[in-house]
């Protein structure tokens, strides 16, 4: 009897199981980023989490992460992270996405970070899949990258996982990270996010 009422005491509330398998799952996303730059003459210059954007104030859009890697004579870039663990649909994805775009082109920023690139790793390949086709039928995405978590898992989140919106390449992060993308990036950047 009481061995069954510590398991009940012990038992996580349904809700925080999702939540703690989608923090874990970004945490494999910042470690393989930590573990592999350095191989590459990169590395992460301040990260903030969701939890610490939060913190700072309430925005439209709040990524997973959002973080800079400072690359040994290339310069910087910045990042946004969503890592998708529990399927959405493809139109609340357009949405966050829509909302993304939104603020790049106000020159606004997201969190005083103007130019920045989205990376989205999601678990399920078939609902990555998915996301890349329904945001490739529209105008925007030139900054957006996918890969799944697997990809990241087995052979790193530096490695040639990085797939474009079009589905015609793949591409590593220092190759995504170059790329020229154009004037929509002429914004400037005024980051208030300090290291972490």
């Amino acid at each position: 009897m009481l061995k069954e009422e510590i398991k009940a005491a012990i038992k996580a509330p349904r809700g925080l199981e999702g939540n703690l398998d989608h923090l874990l799952a970004i945490n494999q996303v910042r470690i393989s980023f930590a573990l592999g730059l350095p191989k590459i003459n990169g590395e992460i210059s301040w990260w903030a989490s969701d939890w610490e954007l939060r913190a700072r104030g309430k925005e439209r859009i709040i990524p997973d992460a959002l973080y800079k890697i400072k690359w040994e004579a290339s310069g910087e870039q910045s990042y946004a992270l969503e890592v998708d663990n529990h399927t959405k649909s493809p139109r609340n994805f357009l949405k966050k996405i829509l909302g993304y775009a939104s603020l790049t082109y106000q020159h606004r920023g997201l969190y005083g970070v103007s130019d920045f690139l989205l990376l989205v790793v999601g678990k399920d390949p078939k609902w990555i899949e998915r996301y890349r086709l329904a945001l490739s039928r529209t105008r925007i995405g030139s900054r957006i990258w996918f890969a799944t978590l697997e990809g990241v898992n087995e052979r790193g989140a530096i490695a040639p996982i990085w797939k474009s919106v079009d589905g015609e390449k793949t591409l590593s992060l220092r190759e995504v990270s170059f790329l020229p993308y154009g004037k929509e990036t002429s914004g400037q950047e005024n980051y208030t996010i300090s290291a972490t």
